[in-house]
Protein backbone atom coordinates (compact mmCIF):
# COMPACT_ATOMS: atom_id res chain seq x y z
CA UNK A 1 0.00 0.00 0.00
CA UNK A 2 2.38 2.51 0.71
CA UNK A 3 4.65 1.81 -2.71
CA UNK A 4 1.53 2.54 -4.10
CA UNK A 5 0.66 5.49 -3.02
CA UNK A 6 4.23 6.99 -3.37
CA UNK A 7 4.55 5.65 -7.16
CA UNK A 8 0.92 7.83 -7.26
CA UNK A 9 2.95 10.90 -5.74
CA UNK A 10 5.69 10.02 -7.98
CA UNK A 11 3.47 9.91 -11.52
CA UNK A 12 1.84 13.15 -10.70
CA UNK A 13 4.79 15.12 -9.88
CA UNK A 14 5.87 13.78 -13.37
CA UNK A 15 3.29 14.53 -15.34
CA UNK A 16 3.50 17.92 -13.49
CA UNK A 17 7.18 18.13 -14.68
CA UNK A 18 6.11 18.03 -18.35
CA UNK A 19 4.02 20.28 -18.17
CA UNK A 20 6.65 22.67 -16.60
CA UNK A 21 8.69 21.72 -19.54
CA UNK A 22 6.11 23.22 -22.20
CA UNK A 23 5.89 25.98 -19.57
CA UNK A 24 8.87 26.81 -17.78
CA UNK A 25 6.95 30.49 -16.58
CA UNK A 26 4.20 28.85 -15.00
CA UNK A 27 4.51 29.61 -11.37
CA UNK A 28 1.37 27.78 -10.34
CA UNK A 29 2.71 23.97 -12.06
CA UNK A 30 5.77 25.08 -10.01
CA UNK A 31 4.76 25.45 -6.76
CA UNK A 32 2.40 22.60 -7.50
CA UNK A 33 5.24 20.01 -7.98
CA UNK A 34 6.49 21.83 -4.61
CA UNK A 35 3.22 20.93 -2.95
CA UNK A 36 3.01 17.39 -4.14
CA UNK A 37 6.56 16.08 -3.06
CA UNK A 38 6.22 18.45 0.17
CA UNK A 39 2.56 16.21 0.38
CA UNK A 40 4.51 12.74 -0.56
CA UNK A 41 7.61 13.26 2.12
CA UNK A 42 5.03 14.30 4.80
CA UNK A 43 2.92 11.14 4.15
CA UNK A 44 5.78 8.81 3.92
CA UNK A 45 7.12 10.36 7.14
CA UNK A 46 4.23 9.69 8.74
CA UNK A 47 3.78 6.03 7.39
CA UNK A 48 7.12 4.85 7.75
CA UNK A 49 7.58 6.90 11.51
CA UNK A 50 4.31 4.72 12.38
CA UNK A 51 5.88 1.35 11.14
CA UNK A 52 8.74 1.77 12.96
CA UNK A 53 6.94 2.29 16.20
CA UNK A 54 5.56 -0.19 15.55
CA UNK A 55 8.28 -2.90 14.43
CA UNK A 56 11.57 -1.07 15.79
CA UNK A 57 13.93 -3.96 15.36
CA UNK A 58 12.86 -3.71 11.64
CA UNK A 59 16.15 -2.77 10.63
CA UNK A 60 15.44 -2.40 6.66
CA UNK A 61 12.27 -0.13 7.87
CA UNK A 62 14.48 1.97 10.17
CA UNK A 63 17.02 2.48 6.76
CA UNK A 64 14.12 3.52 4.53
CA UNK A 65 12.89 5.94 7.50
CA UNK A 66 16.30 7.07 7.40
CA UNK A 67 16.06 7.69 3.49
CA UNK A 68 12.93 9.89 3.85
CA UNK A 69 14.40 11.82 6.67
CA UNK A 70 17.86 12.67 4.67
CA UNK A 71 15.71 13.09 2.07
CA UNK A 72 13.97 16.02 3.81
CA UNK A 73 17.11 17.41 4.84
CA UNK A 74 16.41 16.24 8.64
CA UNK A 75 19.94 14.92 9.54
CA UNK A 76 19.88 14.86 13.08
CA UNK A 77 16.79 12.27 12.56
CA UNK A 78 18.55 10.11 9.31
CA UNK A 79 22.01 9.76 11.48
CA UNK A 80 19.68 7.95 14.00
CA UNK A 81 18.15 5.77 11.79
CA UNK A 82 21.35 5.07 9.85
CA UNK A 83 23.60 4.20 13.09
CA UNK A 84 20.77 1.60 13.91
CA UNK A 85 20.13 0.31 10.51
CA UNK A 86 23.76 -0.34 10.40
CA UNK A 87 23.52 -3.31 12.46
CA UNK A 88 21.78 -5.33 9.89
CA UNK A 89 24.39 -7.06 7.58
CA UNK A 90 22.95 -6.85 4.61
CA UNK A 91 22.45 -3.12 5.21
CA UNK A 92 25.99 -2.06 6.73
CA UNK A 93 27.60 -0.42 3.68
CA UNK A 94 24.66 1.25 2.68
CA UNK A 95 24.06 2.60 6.28
CA UNK A 96 27.33 3.75 6.43
CA UNK A 97 27.71 5.54 3.47
CA UNK A 98 24.23 7.08 4.16
CA UNK A 99 25.62 8.23 7.76
CA UNK A 100 28.78 9.59 5.83
CA UNK A 101 26.34 11.65 3.56
CA UNK A 102 24.47 12.99 6.21
CA UNK A 103 27.69 13.84 8.24
CA UNK A 104 29.44 15.72 4.92
CA UNK A 105 25.75 17.60 4.88
CA UNK A 106 26.48 18.68 8.51
CA UNK A 107 30.09 19.62 7.28
CA UNK A 108 31.33 17.13 9.77
CA UNK A 109 34.01 15.80 7.52
CA UNK A 110 36.15 13.53 9.69
CA UNK A 111 33.32 11.84 11.20
CA UNK A 112 32.04 11.59 7.04
CA UNK A 113 35.45 10.12 6.09
CA UNK A 114 35.01 7.46 8.95
CA UNK A 115 31.77 6.66 7.66
CA UNK A 116 32.47 6.08 4.11
CA UNK A 117 36.33 4.54 4.68
CA UNK A 118 34.23 1.35 6.90
CA UNK A 119 31.31 1.12 4.12
CA UNK A 120 35.01 0.29 1.67
CA UNK A 121 36.45 -2.27 3.98
CA UNK A 122 32.60 -3.58 3.85
CA UNK A 123 32.87 -3.70 -0.18
CA UNK A 124 34.73 -6.69 -2.64
CA UNK A 125 33.58 -5.90 -5.78
CA UNK A 126 34.19 -2.63 -7.66
CA UNK A 127 30.45 -2.38 -8.29
CA UNK A 128 28.43 0.93 -8.50
CA UNK A 129 27.65 1.06 -5.14
CA UNK A 130 31.94 0.80 -4.14
CA UNK A 131 32.39 3.16 -6.50
CA UNK A 132 29.61 5.63 -4.93
CA UNK A 133 31.53 5.23 -1.66
CA UNK A 134 34.64 5.94 -3.26
CA UNK A 135 33.38 9.13 -4.83
CA UNK A 136 31.88 10.30 -1.64
CA UNK A 137 34.92 9.55 0.18
CA UNK A 138 37.18 11.25 -2.43
CA UNK A 139 34.79 14.30 -2.29
CA UNK A 140 34.76 14.57 1.47
CA UNK A 141 38.90 14.54 1.49
CA UNK A 142 38.72 17.12 -1.10
CA UNK A 143 36.24 19.11 1.26
CA UNK A 144 38.46 18.85 4.29
CA UNK A 145 41.70 19.70 1.75
CA UNK A 146 43.45 16.44 1.41
CA UNK A 147 44.34 16.65 -1.75
CA UNK A 148 47.17 13.92 -2.09
CA UNK A 149 44.38 11.37 -0.33
CA UNK A 150 41.32 12.75 -2.59
CA UNK A 151 43.33 12.35 -5.91
CA UNK A 152 44.37 8.97 -5.00
CA UNK A 153 40.51 8.26 -4.76
CA UNK A 154 39.92 10.36 -7.78
CA UNK A 155 43.04 8.48 -9.40
CA UNK A 156 41.34 4.84 -8.67
CA UNK A 157 37.94 6.31 -10.02
CA UNK A 158 39.84 7.30 -13.01
CA UNK A 159 41.40 4.52 -13.98
CA UNK A 160 38.28 2.16 -13.38
CA UNK A 161 35.64 4.13 -15.01
CA UNK A 162 36.18 7.64 -16.29
CA UNK A 163 32.65 8.07 -17.04
CA UNK A 164 31.62 7.55 -13.48
CA UNK A 165 29.81 10.83 -12.43
CA UNK A 166 32.16 13.70 -12.89
CA UNK A 167 35.02 11.84 -11.70
CA UNK A 168 37.43 12.84 -14.79
CA UNK A 169 37.03 16.64 -14.38
CA UNK A 170 37.81 16.10 -10.63
CA UNK A 171 40.73 14.11 -11.08
CA UNK A 172 41.67 16.54 -13.92
CA UNK A 173 41.24 19.75 -11.91
CA UNK A 174 42.66 18.74 -8.57
CA UNK A 175 45.68 16.78 -10.28
CA UNK A 176 46.43 20.57 -12.69
CA UNK A 177 46.20 22.42 -8.88
CA UNK A 178 48.65 20.07 -7.73
CA UNK A 179 50.91 20.08 -10.45
CA UNK A 180 50.94 23.88 -10.40
CA UNK A 181 51.68 24.00 -6.37
CA UNK A 182 54.25 21.83 -7.21
CA UNK A 183 52.82 18.94 -5.10
CA UNK A 184 54.02 15.14 -5.81
CA UNK A 185 51.39 12.79 -7.35
CA UNK A 186 52.32 9.23 -5.76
Amino acid sequence: QLRVIEMKYDHMIEESEKKIEKEPDNEELKKEVERLASEKDEFLLRELKARVKKYPSNLPLRFELGNTYMHAAMLDEAIKEFQISKGSAKLRAQSLNALGTCFRNKKYYDLAADQFEAALKELYVMDRFKKEVMYNLGRTYDEMDKRQEALNIYKTLYSEDIGFMDVSDRYNALHEKMRESGASES
